[in-house]
């Protein structure tokens, strides 16, 4: 993981939070990932998005929220 880290220019521990979802992923990140592997950075950065998404959805029932009503 570190010389992945070190090869992309970020910090093993950036890394390591980003890969583990502990992390949002900077934008330039998944250009860096284009230039390493030579994949879409939109199809990493949609990646890395659906499994935050999911993740944020399986912690859905400690959000509180009011519904707000249209006004009429």
């Amino acid at each position: 993981m570190t010389e992945a880290a070190s090869k992309l220019g970020v910090s093993r521990q950036r890394f390591s939070a980003i890969v583990n979802c502990c992390s949002g992923m900077p934008l330039e990140l998944p250009i860096r990932f284009d230039k390493a592997f030579g994949s879409s950075a939109d199809t990493w950065y949609r990646l890395k998005s659906t499994a935050e998404l999911a993740r944020a959805k399986d912690r859905s029932h400690c959000i509180e929220v009011e519904r707000l009503l249209a006004a009429t």
